[in-house]
């Protein structure tokens, strides 16, 4: 049903003129339009890419609770991915 999400956003319509046009409540144009966003957004990984020759010497990490960690620019991708993911 994710097909009807696609048609609508490549109809250029609004939601009510698509309903009206295609003879569905609007109710379940914006339910499939929520399952898919949601879906979506579940499949959307972070991802990280390599800054080969123009790392600072230092790396800042600043969580949202105020607390900040300073790292050495040497560390490790690996690392560094786990600290962002805490």
């Amino acid at each position: 049903m994710y097909s009807i999400v696609t048609d609508w956003r490549s109809s250029g319509l609004s939601q009510a003129e698509y309903v009206a046009q295609h003879g569905m409540h609007i109710n379940k144009l914006r339910y499939w339009i929520r399952k898919y966003n949601n879906s979506t957004q579940k499949k959307q990984e972070p991802v990280f890419i390599a800054l080969p020759n123009i790392l600072p010497q230092e790396i800042s990490i600043r969580y949202p609770s105020g607390i900040e960690i300073k790292l050495p620019s040497q560390i490790s991708a690996s690392y560094l991915r786990e600290l962002i993911q805490i």
